[in-house]
């Protein structure tokens, strides 16, 4: 199977339409409403998944604090992990990558790869995130 029939049976199998494909010819298909993935075929057989995790700081020193954590972290889960994080400096943003064989890789195995690719998606994200302090309320008492 080509990338691209492999793009069209897992939006088939979705039950989604078909995406419009954009000027770079990258199909984006939307999860969990923000959750954006363009996939997009390099050759006849590689497919290219792609995910804009989030915008770097304003701040260099907490861009810089942000991106070492994520590093880290990545590097920790290597082994499990098949993506590429990529630092965008022109647009100022972090970028998840995925390779994908359309050849050696099944529907169902795609489809279970791109799940988790999300997941680590939305746990980079997290990681982005303002932490929240917890501050015990105690009016009246």
């Amino acid at each position: 199977m080509n990338a691209v029939d492999l793009v069209t049976q897992l939006v088939q199998r979705l039950g989604w339409e078909m995406p419009p494909q954009d000027a770079d010819g990258r199909s984006i298909l939307s999860f969990d409403g923000d959750l954006n993935v363009a996939l997009y075929a390099e050759t006849r057989h590689r497919l290219l998944a792609e995910g804009v995790l989030f915008d770097l700081p304003e701040d260099p020193q907490q861009a810089d604090a942000l991106v070492a954590k994520i590093l880290q972290i990545n590097l920790a889960g290597m082994r499990r992990r098949r993506q590429v994080l990529a630092l965008d400096e022109a647009q100022g943003r972090v970028i998840l990558y995925r390779r994908f064989d359309s050849q050696t890789i099944s529907l169902e195995k795609f489809e279970t790869a791109l799940a988790d690719f999300i997941d680590d998606m939305e746990q980079f994200r997290a990681l982005a995130q303002p932490q929240r302090s917890h501050h015990l309320l105690t009016a009246g008492y």
